[in-house]
């Protein structure tokens, strides 16, 4: 289904919620995850998690390949310059809290995708 909307040109949403982490802090996802080409990049936001200091984003280059670490970003976006024009490009990122020096970081994740079209 993912890989007909996209070969459609539509960017897909998926957005999971409402997680318990190690801390006891309920974190939800990031609702309003999306990827848009801007310029010679991928810009991607996200809305705000109510707890959350930090959110933690993973790429992958298509359905079926591992995820790959990003990044930690304490903002609401990024500007992701990797990838390959006529490909596919999944995200998903989840929200972290801080408690005592630590990271902790839900386990459920949004997910987007988008369409780099050949140049």
């Amino acid at each position: 289904m993912i890989k007909k909307l996209l070969a459609a040109g539509l960017a897909v949403l998926i957005t999971l919620t409402a997680v318990s982490c190690d801390t006891g802090t309920e974190l939800s996802a990031p609702e309003g995850f999306r990827a848009s080409i801007a310029g010679d990049a991928v810009e991607i936001r996200w809305d705000a998690v109510e707890n959350a200091d930090i959110y933690r984003l993973y790429r992958s280059g298509d359905e079926g390949e591992s995820y790959r670490y990003i990044g930690d970003y304490s903002g609401l976006e990024c500007r992701d310059a990797a990838g390959t024009a006529g490909r596919n490009v999944l995200y998903k990122i989840c929200a972290g809290t801080e408690k005592k020096g630590q990271y902790y970081f839900s386990s459920l994740f949004a997910t987007t995708a988008i369409y780099l079209p050949a140049a």
